[in-house]
């Protein structure tokens, strides 16, 4: 990535956290649609770029807000801790307390009873965890492809990503006959690694050569994404493809003509885990792209 779409890049992620920071005196926080829109990022891979950028997820960036600026108002000399409570958006001040301690391992009377202390941890909430984190590695194979859509039935799963066989066994009996099989998907929108387990959202899909007469309640009949896509070869276990996810992503960014598209990422399963070893399972990662003006594959 050269400088100048290190610093583009930047540039946009910087407006989402200007928005977030405009948003810390709202009742209810901001949707991910919301701060993606100020970075005119696409909502599906604005949460894994944000990430991969300030080294934070845009949950822990609210939160350390939050605390900064609680943390400023017991700059104050006569602010109390249920003061800087309140104004952190906390309900209780030992709320505010403990998340403060688990931040700075240290407790809210001490730093207000050191300004010295104080202003230095307000420095420190106030910076992400590791700015500019997105760098490609160097290893990572990626080629271009272009797909055409087929038929898929889909079936969203929310919950541990762990538990996700249920639904792919309802989707095979739906298409009815397993040589009606084509591919099998998965469209995570969250990272297990990062987000909470009980609410990752993944839609498992089947791709089928013949669409079944009728779908069951649950599902959806649409097209397979289409288009053009960087993708990247994956073996290992399917618990463990965040990294070369994230390396997709970065090399993505680092690539000077292209911009994401405004569809989600997907991953094409190729083995059946009750029938391959772990190691040894094979899927595919695909990430949408387009074009930017002027330029052509």
């Amino acid at each position: 990535m050269d400088d100048k779409q290190k610093s583009h890049l930047i540039e946009r992620i910087e407006r989402s956290i200007h928005y977030m920071i405009s948003s810390l005196n709202e009742e209810t926080s901001p949707s991910l649609e919301e701060i993606a829109g100020a970075a005119a990022i696409s909502k599906f891979h604005f949460h894994r770029v944000y990430r991969l950028v300030t080294g934070e997820t845009c949950t822990e960036t609210l939160r350390r807000l939050r605390l900064a600026q609680g943390a400023t108002h017991l700059l104050r000399p006569n602010a109390t801790i249920t003061d800087a409570a309140f104004e952190a958006g906390y309900a209780t001040s030992q709320a505010f307390a403990k998340a403060l301690k688990t931040a700075l391992s240290v407790s809210a009377s001490d730093l207000k009873a050191d300004p010295e202390k104080l202003s230095n941890a307000i420095g420190y909430l106030g910076t992400p965890a590791a700015p500019m984190a997105a760098e490609p590695s160097p290893l990572l194979s990626v080629e271009v492809a272009s797909l055409e859509p087929f038929d898929i039935i889909v079936k969203r799963h929310v919950g541990d990503p762990a538990t996700e066989n249920s639904v792919y066994e309802a989707l095979f009996e739906a298409i009815g006959d397993f040589e009606n099989l084509r591919a099998i998907l998965g469209f995570p929108y969250d990272d297990p690694r990062f987000e909470k387990i009980d609410d990752c959202v993944v839609d498992c899909a089947i791709g089928t050569l013949k669409a079944p007469d009728s779908i069951p309640t649950g599902m959806t009949l649409k097209d397979s994404p289409s288009g053009l896509f960087l993708s990247t070869n994956y073996t290992g276990s399917y618990d463990e493809m965040g990294p070369i996810t994230d390396a997709l992503y970065s090399a993505a960014l680092s690539m000077r003509f292209i911009e994401l598209d405004d569809t989600p990422m997907f991953i094409h399963y190729q083995d059946d885990p009750e029938e391959i070893a772990e190691e040894a399972l094979r899927a595919t990662v695909y990430l949408p792209f387009k074009m930017k003006e002027n330029h052509e594959v």
